[in-house]
C-alpha cells in the first residue's frame, strides 16, 4: 500500500493541545468582549447625560428659567420631555387631576411604570417598569435645597457660583432598595449638630443602608427628594440613609453608579464629566449648591 494515501488521525495530544489553544483565546477573548460591552454602554450612558445638558438649556431658552425640583406634581424630567423628542408622551400625561393632588389615574399610572430610555444608563442591568438612573441635585442637605433642582426655577444668573462649578444631575443605582438596609438612629435629626452626628454614622454604617419602601431611582414620574434627586452629602458610591423615625427630607440621598470608580455628573452649562468616589467630600459638597451655601459637615 501506498503509505502517500495513508489518512493519520488525530492524537490525543495534538486534541489536548488544540483544546488547550482554544481555552487560552476564550480566556484572552471574553474580558476583552466583557470590557469592550462596559466601555460602549459608558460611552452611551455619556450621550444620554449630553442629551439631558441640552434639553435642560433648551428648556432653559424656551422659558428662560430651568425646570424646578418638582414641576405641577410631576419631577423635572417631565418637564424635559418636549426637549428630549418625547413631546407625544409628554401630550399624553393628565394634568388637570393634579389639581387634587391625584396622579396615579390613567393614564398617567399607564406612563408612570413604561421605562424611557433617556432616562436609564445601560451599564444598570435593573429594568424595572419606570425605573430611571438619572436624578437632580437637589442640594447639601439638611431639608435646605440650595441645588440646581430646588424649589424655586433658577435662572443662570442665580446660579452664584458659576455654571461650570455647579452640578445638575447625577446617577443612581434603579432598585438599590433591593439591597440590605437598616434605619440609621442617632435621636432627632432637625438640628444641624445631631444631623450631622446622623451623616457621619450614615458614612461608617457598612453597605447600603436605606428603607425596602424607598422609591430612588425607581420612578421617573413622580417628583421629589429622594424619588427623582440626590444631595451632596456624602462622596459618589457612599451610603444612603433615612434616620429613624424623622422624614426623608433629612435622609442621605447619595449619587450611585454601575461605572467603576465614580459617577457622571451633568454641569449646569450642559458638559458632562466623570467624578471619582474618592473625591474630596467639601469639593463635592461646593458642587451641590448654587451659591457657596454648603453646610460643612467637618468640624
Amino acid at each position: 500500500m501506498d503509505d502517500r494515501h495513508h489518512n493519520r488521525g488525530i492524537t490525543l495530544l495534538e486534541l489536548m493541545v488544540v483544546i488547550s489553544l482554544i481555552t487560552i483565546l476564550l480566556a484572552l477573548l471574553i474580558p476583552a468582549v466583557q470590557h469592550a460591552r462596559v466601555s460602549a454602554a459608558h460611552v452611551q450612558c455619556l450621550s444620554r447625560m449630553r442629551q439631558l445638558g441640552m434639553a435642560l438649556h433648551n428648556h432653559q431658552s424656551t422659558f428662560e428659567e430651568f425646570p424646578s425640583f418638582v414641576d405641577r406634581k410631576f419631577n423635572w424630567q417631565v418637564a424635559l420631555l418636549p426637549f428630549l423628542e418625547l413631546s407625544n408622551l409628554h401630550a399624553r400625561l393628565d394634568f388637570d387631576d393634579l389639581m387634587d393632588g391625584v396622579w396615579w389615574e390613567a393614564p398617567n399610572d399607564e406612563i408612570a411604570l413604561m421605562s424611557i430610555e433617556a432616562f436609564c444608563c445601560p451599564a444598570d442591568p435593573s429594568r424595572r417598569e419606570g425605573v430611571l438612573n438619572y436624578v437632580g441635585n437637589a442640594g447639601t442637605g439638611f431639608a435646605q435645597w440650595n441645588g440646581f433642582f430646588a424649589y424655586d426655577r433658577l435662572r443662570p444668573r442665580d446660579i452664584l457660583d458659576g455654571m461650570s462649578n455647579t452640578a445638575a444631575v447625577s446617577e443612581c443605582k434603579g432598585g438599590e432598595s433591593d439591597q440590605p438596609f437598616e434605619f440609621i438612629t442617632s435621636g432627632k435629626t432637625d438640628r444641624l449638630p445631631d444631623w450631622k452626628q446622623f451623616v457621619s454614622d450614615c458614612k461608617a454604617s457598612g453597605p447600603i443602608k436605606w428603607p425596602p419602601n424607598n422609591f430612588m431611582g425607581r420612578g421617573w414620574l413622580t417628583g421629589g427628594y429622594p424619588t427623582t434627586n440626590y444631595a451632596h452629602i456624602l462622596t459618589p458610591g457612599s451610603n444612603s440613609c433615612k434616620p429613624q423615625g424623622d422624614g426623608l427630607r433629612y435622609s442621605v440621598a447619595t449619587a450611585r453608579s454601575h461605572h467603576t470608580g465614580g459617577v457622571n455628573v451633568v454641569l449646569a452649562d450642559g458638559s458632562v464629566k466623570f467624578e471619582s468616589n474618592q473625591v474630596d467630600g467639601l469639593v463635592w459638597r461646593k458642587l451641590g449648591s448654587v451659591d457657596s451655601s454648603e453646610f460643612p459637615l467637618e468640624d
